[in-house]
């Protein structure tokens, strides 16, 4: 479906605003301050709203570009004082030169909303999501040793291979990371170094470690990497019961949970299996350092994408919703840090301590509509994981919105924003992340495969019922990044 082909935009001039209209039906609008007469060319907008039932379609882009439009056409000069709308201009330079900033002196009622009351305050953290007077809930924390340190990996690594008595030792880094691993590992004996590393872990690959696993008695596994090093690990130790130690590069967060995930035939299927927790996780914020700044910032937001499910996924609790909360807001106050300046340890290290939160949340509270989308656009497509997710989050957010009030609520509080879309929005804006599923490689033409992959997928539990139209809408906004 086209939401822009069945859904028209109209210009309502009493009402000081543009509708979307479904037929004869309002689903959405932009509110304006008009020009006060011939010499005002001004037109403020301060809000824009959507439908719930129509949310995460990608039409308040539709319905902003219009109106936008239509100002220009006026002769008017656009003041954006509408988050979204300053959003969607940042994201179109073609109309900066159409604005004109907020400036002192403008009468407040024309630069806020005027039905908000002012001097609104920085939101509060709401009560725990789904929860009521009493708390009733059962949470189950996953045993693992962590060592967190900057400059420390290879003295955590050597220190624990004694403690845990290993004397055939396994090197699971792709190529891009041997040299590094060498460096990491160059006080230990190692038996057998392993680089036949690949996103998604294809089955075939998988077993071929674990064969040369096998034949050369190894009795610990060392993956040092991303998430396609730590998957390969976890493929192995799913069938061998291997443990794993894990020295995470990204933020990927694959370390700190005991999902595996292995594809075959362009279909990527995950599960759990407590044999594929890593029984320590050496965080070194100097690993990272390397990272580029795009696979920085796709990585980054992959981990506040675990976050973000966490809050509605199948197993949600406080504890885990806590967690997320704060991943959030360490993800949030790094990543532009790490954006302007990627040698910063104090941002990275941030980073890592938000992603190892993030990972930890999501192992709780299980996977949700975000991931089940992900994996399979990734398994199918080979698409890019991080940068997948990167693309993929904000759709979702928007389109769980308006079932998930309390949820919202929390994720908004931990942007420190009033609203949660405005909060991701403005931090992907700011950090220039991928916002289309296009620029990955994805077919137009494929999507209609995609629903019907992904429908059987998503959990019951999702706040909004899924349906093969409203994620077919969600894929085609994702694909052409149409943003709200």
């Amino acid at each position: 479906m086209e939401p822009e082909k069945t859904i028209t935009v109209r210009h309502v001039p009493d009402n000081h605003c543009y509708e979307l209209v479904d037929g004869e039906t309002a689903i959405g609008k932009t509110e304006y301050v008009p020009a006060s007469g011939p010499a005002d060319r001004e037109r403020i907008f301060y809000h824009t709203e959507v439908s719930d039932a129509y949310a995460g379609m990608g039409l308040a882009a539709v319905l902003a570009k219009h109106a936008l439009d239509d100002t220009i056409a006026a002769g008017l000069t656009i003041i954006p004082v509408c988050p979204y709308i300053k959003i969607w201009m940042r994201r179109h330079p073609d109309y900066q030169q159409h604005a004109a900033p907020i400036r002192p002196g403008l009468p407040a009622a024309r630069r806020t909303d005027p039905t908000r009351a002012p001097g609104r305050r920085r939101p509060r953290l709401p009560a725990v999501s789904g929860m009521g007077a009493g708390l009733t809930f059962e949470h189950i924390t996953l045993g693992q040793r962590v060592l967190f340190g900057a400059g420390k990996a290879a003295e955590h690594l050597t220190g624990e291979i004694k403690r845990l008595g290993a004397r055939n030792v396994m090197v699971i880094s792709s190529a891009r990371e041997r040299p590094e691993a060498e460096k990491i590992t160059a006080g230990i004996n190692v038996t057998l170094s392993y680089d036949d590393v690949a996103p998604h872990v294809p089955v075939h690959k998988a077993d071929t470690a674990r064969n040369a696993a096998i034949r050369n008695g190894i009795d610990l596994l060392v993956s040092i990497g991303g998430g396609s090093a730590t998957g390969l690990a976890k493929a192995i130790a799913l069938t061998t019961g291997l443990p794993i130690l894990a020295v995470p590069t990204t933020y990927a967060g694959s370390e700190a949970t005991n999902v595996w995930g292995l594809t075959e035939a362009s279909r990527k299927t995950t599960g759990v299996d407590d044999r594929v927790l890593p029984v320590t996780v050496i965080y070194d914020a100097e690993l990272t350092l390397s990272l580029p700044r795009e696979l920085s910032i796709a990585s980054g937001l992959n981990a506040l994408a675990h976050c973000i499910d966490s809050m509605w996924a199948h197993r949600t609790d406080p504890i885990n919703q806590a967690l997320a909360a704060e991943g959030i807001r360490a993800l949030n106050n790094a990543l532009p840090v790490i954006g302007k300046n990627l040698n910063d340890l104090s941002g990275r290290e941030q980073a890592l301590y938000g992603a190892y939160l993030s990972a930890v949340a999501f192992a709780s509270a299980g996977s949700g509509m975000h991931h089940k989308i992900c994996h399979v656009l990734g398994g199918r497509w080979n698409l890019p994981h991080a940068q997948t997710h990167a693309v993929v989050l904000p759709y979702v957010l928007a389109f769980n919105a308006p079932a998930a009030p309390a949820a919202i609520d929390r994720i908004a509080a931990a942007f420190g924003t009033e609203n949660a879309l405005e909060g991701l929005d403005t931090l992907q804006d700011t950090l220039g992340a991928p916002t289309a599923l296009k620029d990955l490689g994805l077919a137009k033409e494929s999507i209609a495969e995609a629903v019907r992959l992904i429908l059987p997928t998503i959990p019951a539990s999702n706040p909004r019922p899924v349906t093969e139209e409203n994620l077919t809408a969600l894929l085609v906004a994702a694909h052409a990044g149409m943003p709200g």
